[in-house]
């Protein structure tokens, strides 16, 4: 608090580094079926999409376990991240009947 009553905040500029993916697997599934990613920064997740379409979804810092959801088409993965970012596999998920 300054002295004049106003509170402020200071912006360190520290943002966790954001998710990697190494490894997606299977590449296809039928809704309901679990699929997992393998890579890193997995903890500050707070979305798993299936071409836009949220995703059911665990997380340690190196593995990522999601269901594909029902609804879903095939697409790219999304990885939201609490602080906003979005990074998209460039892999296709090919959702399956």
């Amino acid at each position: 608090m300054t002295p004049n009553g106003s509170i402020f905040v200071v912006d360190g500029g520290f943002r966790p580094p954001q998710p990697q993916v190494t490894i997606l697997g299977p590449s296809s599934g039928a809704p309901v079926r679990i699929m997992g990613i393998v890579g890193n920064n997995f903890l500050q997740i707070s979305a798993v999409q299936f071409n836009g379409v949220d995703a059911a979804f665990t997380a340690t810092p190196n593995y990522l376990s999601a269901t594909v959801p029902s609804g879903a088409s095939s697409g790219p993965i999304s990885i939201v991240t609490k602080n906003g970012g979005t990074i998209t596999t460039s892999q296709i998920f090919t959702v399956t009947p």
